[in-house]
């Protein structure tokens, strides 16, 4: 794998960096039907805005599986630190043909300019081929150091596409202007989003109390930190007033 200089000096220049052959064919196979799954189940239950789905963790086996693994952690961790929390955990699945205004929109994910310090980072998972044409993520590398957004036709005549092959996976800061391309095959396209924070920040999602406690009692800690349980906030003072040792919040958590 790349050095951990070589990531941070891409990450810090270029504002993303891909890696190669992140996850094995086997929970490909997984992801793909559980994606598919997941988005027709939230879209029965209105509980989309597009084709996502969300909360991952508890829709499937392979979604618990992908949490645990956590492949790339330690990249994450070299520049978040390892009390990082997931603000986010979701899929995406891009149908042919059709343009969805959300996606295709050149966006940062953070709206919070505070250069140097970074706040969040993202990987997203190529979970089929990622291809020109069936629509792989614009990128406008270095956009994550300006505080201003760029025009429409500065973006697209300087950005770049990051294509891969399943198993794939990028690493981007969260202040990357970016957009995702409209797909122009016959085939969906999946992919799978982790957006990680520092732990003092919100999640998208409560996921200390959203995660099916079934979920829960499967997790290593590590996964329970990523999750959130280690900076919950006291609903009351008598948890507030528990032993050090007991306390929601944990110590030095960001």
């Amino acid at each position: 794998m790349i050095s951990n200089d070589e990531y941070i000096n891409n990450l810090s220049t270029e504002g993303f960096h891909i890696f190669r052959d992140v996850l094995p064919p086997t929970l490909l196979s997984s992801l793909r039907l559980e994606i598919d799954v997941a988005i027709r189940d939230d879209k029965i239950k209105g509980h989309t805005l597009g084709n996502y789905s969300y909360i991952l963790q508890n829709k499937g086996g392979s979604f618990v599986d992908l949490l645990e693994a956590s492949p790339l952690q330690d990249y994450v961790d070299a520049v978040l630190g390892d009390t990082c929390i997931l603000h986010s955990f979701n899929s995406i699945s891009l149908i042919p043909k059709i343009s969805n205004p959300i996606q295709n929109s050149m966006h940062r994910d953070s709206p919070r300019f505070c250069r140097p310090y970074l706040l969040a980072v993202q990987i997203l998972y190529m979970i089929d081929d990622f291809t020109t044409d069936n629509g792989a993520t614009y990128v406008l590398p270095g956009s994550h150091l300006s505080p201003d957004k760029p025009t429409e036709s500065e973006f697209f005549s300087k950005s770049i596409r990051i294509v891969g092959n399943a198993g794939d996976a990028v690493i981007f800061d969260s202040m990357l202007w970016h957009a995702g391309g409209v797909n122009l095959t016959s085939t969906e396209r999946r992919g799978v989003t982790k957006v990680f924070t520092r732990a003092f920040m919100k999640q998208q999602i409560d996921y200390t109390k959203a995660t099916d406690p079934n979920v829960v009692k499967l997790l290593s800690p590590r996964s329970k930190r990523l999750l959130g349980f280690n900076a919950r906030v006291p609903e009351n003072l008598d948890q507030f007033f528990l032993p050090a040792d007991q306390r929601l919040y944990k110590a030095n958590q960001g």
